[in-house]
């Protein structure tokens, strides 16, 4: 019983003060020390200086409800029931086994002969009482013990959750709509605009030049028609564009265009104005392509090479021969 006493007193200013916390009630003093808060805070007002102990007094008078001890407060007032019927339960086996000991302090002494057989009867039921309570404060106690896991177990989930919170903010950061979507965003903005200046460009000598686009699913569209149901010529057109926009963002400063030859006259002559105008910007442009001869009369600012059965000439040797 004393153990019983001992877990009720140690767990009743715990249960004590979250009610006090949850309903948001003020410590109860006594009135004295309420008087001597009064005279010591005029005392203090006409010295000028402070008190710890009249700050803790004031702290502790000013209270509010508390959200998380009015979520535990069901449970510590369930623990504090299963104490207080431990205590009780206890309490009757002792005081039962203390009527045993008298009853077996009266029983005669060895031969003198008594009819027992009530005291017996008695005894057998103060011993299956004395069993039934044994086996009920064990239950209580299992039940104690269940509700002290609980509290743990609460308090682990709720750390639980907050990692999962903080995890999951980052992963929503970090996937593809998060930080780097944002980059790609202003990357992609920047390319875009790039090609549309470039396109108007080129329609300037081909109207039919595809102003070219890249959406954020890195989707290739000309003229807002996706790059799978372009035409060849069209799809190179992109590529063109595409492949300039490369070379410039990543500073490296090159490109290479192959089969040229598919595009119409007009279309060469886009390539080749915008070659001629790009001649200075620090882009060197390598275009190749299948033609019946040389191209003549081509700008000052670009090379010519003629390629036949695996010979390499230049433009004057290409022109003589």
């Amino acid at each position: 019983m004393d153990l019983a006493q001992k877990e009720l007193d140690d767990f009743t200013p715990k249960f004590e003060d979250i009610r006090r916390r949850a309903e948001a009630r003020r410590p109860t003093y006594p009135e004295i020390t309420h008087r001597l808060a009064v005279d010591l805070r005029d005392a203090l007002t006409v010295t000028g200086s402070s008190s710890s102990a009249l700050d803790e007094y004031d702290d502790s008078m000013q209270v509010s409800v508390d959200p998380e001890a009015q979520t535990r407060l069901p449970d510590y007032e369930k623990s504090k029931g299963v104490l207080e019927r431990m205590f009780r339960t206890r309490t009757e086996a002792l005081l039962m086994a203390t009527n045993a000991k008298v009853l077996l302090s009266e029983m005669p002494e060895a031969g003198q002969p008594e009819d027992t057989t009530a005291k017996q009867e008695a005894l057998a039921e103060l011993n299956a009482r004395i069993a039934d309570l044994t086996r009920s404060i064990d239950a209580q106690n299992a039940k104690h013990t269940l509700f002290e896991v609980a509290d743990e177990n609460t308090a682990k989930a709720a750390a639980h959750h907050a990692d999962v919170t903080a995890w999951t903010h980052a992963a929503e950061l970090l996937g593809p709509n998060g930080i780097p979507a944002e980059f790609m965003a202003k990357a992609l903005e920047q390319i875009n605009r790039r090609m549309a200046k470039h396109s108007v460009g080129m329609q300037e000598y081909d109207e039919k030049w595809p102003t070219v686009t890249v959406s954020p699913d890195m989707g290739v569209r000309g003229n807002a028609r996706p790059y799978g149901l372009l035409s060849k010529s069209e799809q190179w057109r992109c590529d063109f564009m595409l492949t300039e926009s490369i070379a410039h963002f990543s500073g490296l400063g090159f490109m290479l265009a192959d089969e040229m030859d598919m595009l119409t006259l007009s279309g060469r002559d886009a390539v080749i104005g915008w070659m001629d105008a790009q001649a200075n910007t620090g882009i060197q442009v390598i275009a190749l392509g299948t033609f019946k001869g040389p191209l003549n009369n081509l700008p000052s600012t670009i090379a010519t090479f003629w390629i036949a059965d695996g010979v390499l000439t230049t433009e004057l040797e290409a022109q003589a021969a």
